[in-house]
């Protein structure tokens, strides 16, 4: 039985789905309608404010706890939020800001996909890479789909089950400048934070799915060129054009590597500063989130707290495991080139191929910024500099 042929939006169907959420397309047409390009920008800028509403409220309420030093443990929390939050809206902030460029990635990546002829798509191996893509795509988007509607959704489902003796809170912070305890406004600012979750939430799942998405390519465009350089045979050739065909073919490949790595830089321009603020962020949140559940919580909060945590370190986890596979598929171009048919080429052919391989014993990779080179190794300097945060705040806190 044949299998069913893909295409390029395969891949980027979550992180585009996410993206138009909070009012960026990086696919849009140049001929798009003026209506359209009006509703997006709306969109965009209506849940930026109602998120910066959010995060302004839960500014205030640490501000306040710790200048009154009173409700330390609430506050603890509200900052993990607010580490959250901030980089959610820095990512969207950044798509917008390189909407631009990110078409254009996303467009010429589009150029290079295979076609959909089955035995092309084959050879590249699109169906293995499609089940990665989705794998982490939807397993990613689903962990934090799921986070979020924790926290925004159970203290009002609490709130209804106990009706009418049931206590009103809101999911993430309780200041609002107006006293909205015993009256209406408490359902439209329960509203308002829930959407400013979500809005933060997809700043978060489309830009970091739409990295797994595009890496997911670029690793496949890789491994695709490896193989090719091993199983190509010198071609024979009479004296007039001799070795004239290898070496078209070999600048083809030549042409064909400049682009990929040209896709990293792109990558690494784009998503370069909220992976740095990710990275920053996540640390410190982290070390709240554990020293939250090192001081005791209620069950409901414990397990909202704990998968919190996980979600975080599922999230540092996957950038750094694909930036790994980034490196070993960069590198492994190298090894392809040494296990080519070389023996038979002549002496310019060779020389290209040294410098090939010279080349790709540079490996690339994800950068966040020129501050960190992210790989496999980033994980375990990640989980050591989150430890000593939290053992810091334990510390202070005994203090």
């Amino acid at each position: 039985m044949s299998e069913s042929v893909v295409i390029f939006k395969d891949f980027m169907r979550l992180a585009l789905f996410f993206y138009k959420t909070i009012g960026i397309d990086p696919c849009e047409p140049n001929d798009i309608s003026g209506a359209v390009k009006f509703w997006h920008y709306f969109n965009f800028l209506l849940n930026l404010g109602n998120l910066n509403f959010g995060i302004i409220c839960e500014i205030v309420y640490v501000v306040r706890a710790f200048k009154n030093n009173e409700h330390f443990i609430e506050a603890i929390m509200m900052l993990s939020c607010m580490g959250y939050s901030l980089v959610g809206e820095c990512k969207m902030i950044s798509g917008w800001r390189q909407k631009t460029k990110l078409s254009e990635l996303v467009q010429q990546l589009e150029n290079m996909f295979p076609s959909q002829q089955q035995e092309h798509q084959r050879h590249y191996k699109v169906h293995r890479y499609l089940r990665l893509c989705r794998l982490v795509t939807r397993g990613f988007s689903g962990m934090y789909v799921l986070l979020i509607a924790t926290y925004s959704l159970g203290g009002i489902i609490i709130y209804f089950v106990l009706w009418p003796n049931g206590e009103r809170t809101l999911p993430y912070t309780p200041y609002a400048p107006w006293d909205w305890h015993d009256n209406w406004t408490f359902y439209p600012l329960y509203v308002s934070q829930a959407i400013a979750g979500f809005t933060a939430t997809s700043g978060h799942i489309s830009s970091d799915v739409m990295i797994y998405a595009v890496l997911t390519q670029v690793i496949m465009h890789f491994d695709y060129l490896a193989t090719s350089f091993e199983s190509y045979t010198i071609q024979a050739v009479d004296l007039k054009d001799r070795h004239s065909k290898n070496m078209q073919e070999l600048q083809a490949k030549i042409i064909y590597h400049n682009k990929l790595l040209d896709f990293v830089d792109a990558i690494n321009v784009i998503f370069g500063v909220p992976l740095l603020l990710n990275f920053f962020a996540s640390s410190v949140g982290i070390c709240f989130l554990g020293f939250q559940m090192s001081i005791g919580l209620s069950p409901e909060m414990g397990i909202k707290v704990a998968f919190f945590l996980a979600s975080s370190l599922v999230q540092i986890y996957l950038i750094c495991y694909f930036s790994q596979l980034l490196i070993d598929a960069s590198a492994n171009i190298s090894t392809a080139v040494y296990n080519a048919d070389w023996s038979g080429a002549d002496v310019r052919y060779r020389k290209m191929l040294i410098l090939i391989a010279q080349r790709a014993q540079r490996p690339v990779n994800l950068k966040a910024t020129i501050f960190l080179d992210v790989s496999m190794w980033t994980m375990t300097e990640f989980v050591q500099m989150s430890y000593k945060f939290f053992a810091l705040l334990r510390t202070l806190y005994r203090i």
